[in-house]
């Protein structure tokens, strides 16, 4: 019996013994997880280039399709399914749900087909019809028969954890002149998700944030104006250059956390007439972060 009992005492300091080992394996384990899943992420960064000229038809004197693209895009090589993830999201805010799964390596070719269907689409019915209405062939080759379609595309390092990547788009489709446009996104690289302005900024916070940034574009047509008195929002708006009303102006959906601070974006059009060009606006952390969820 005496026997028995040391047996069983010795085994149960064995077990304990065991599971302090096992206990302290685990939050090990843990921790190491934690420390690699926190790390300031590094990605290599690739692209695909193309740039071609179509013609409308087979003649090789017809109008033409100018196309030049520059995809950029993160290198899958490693499987890693948090830069899958982040190249899908980037390709869906770009080019549409219909490109998210497309392999970085043939998106420009598969953008390039769909972009030539939809030029002849647009001008092909047009154009030979005109050509046989028309004796003199000048006359039917006027230039809003032949596009242009140009695209480029950078990632670099934002503020800590974030990814910004920007797209500068160069179109021509007839008319008066090109129309030119970009595309900004923050991407965040412990997610992979694309950062939404309500996900940045606090609800409630706006109108704060837009009398910033109307402050700035104050003093940017002060530089702009020099002869000119621009003290207030109110002097612009005055002098006619918006193209909403000053009510309705709001933080724009193109922006970037880079290191320093947050630019805002507004694109030709969208405030402004296409002659004063896009609006850049940058604003300090040190103004803004009390404002922010990042």
């Amino acid at each position: 019996m005496l026997i028995q009992n040391k047996f069983k005492k010795k085994m149960n300091q064995i077990v304990r013994k065991l599971t302090v080992l096992v206990l302290i394996s685990f939050s090990c384990f843990l921790l190491t997880r934690c420390t690699k899943m926190n790390h300031d992420v590094k990605f290599d960064i690739k692209s695909v280039e193309k740039k071609t000229e179509i013609h409308l038809t087979d003649d090789q004197d017809s109008p033409t399709c100018s196309f030049a693209q520059v995809y950029t895009y993160l290198d899958e090589s490693s499987k890693d399914t948090l830069i899958q993830k982040i190249n899908s999201n980037i390709k869906e805010e770009l080019f549409g749900p219909e490109y998210k799964l497309i392999p970085n390596e043939v998106l420009v070719d598969s953008f390039l087909a769909k972009y030539i269907v939809d030029y002849k689409a647009d001008v092909l019915e047009l154009y030979l019809e005109d050509k046989k209405n028309t004796s003199d062939e000048n006359e039917y080759q006027p230039s809003w028969y032949s596009y242009e379609y140009d695209q480029n595309t950078s990632i670099k390092e934002g503020k800590k954890n974030i990814l910004n990547y920007m797209s500068t788009i160069m179109e021509y489709r007839g008319g008066a002149h090109p129309n030119t446009w970009h595309i900004w996104l923050n991407v965040d690289k412990k997610t992979g998700n694309i950062l939404k302005k309500q996900d940045v900024f606090i609800s409630g916070s706006e109108n704060i944030i837009i009398e910033m940034i109307k402050n700035e574009l104050v003093k940017q047509y002060s530089e702009i104006f020099p002869d000119e008195s621009f003290k207030t929002f109110d002097d612009i708006a005055d002098h006619g250059s918006l193209l909403i009303d000053q009510s309705e102006m709001y933080i724009p959906e193109n922006f970037l956390l880079k290191e320093d601070g947050v630019e805002f974006l507004y694109n030709q059009y969208e405030i402004f007439p296409y002659a004063h060009g896009p609006s850049f606006i940058t604003l300090p952390y040190s103004d803004l972060s009390k404002y922010m969820l990042y």
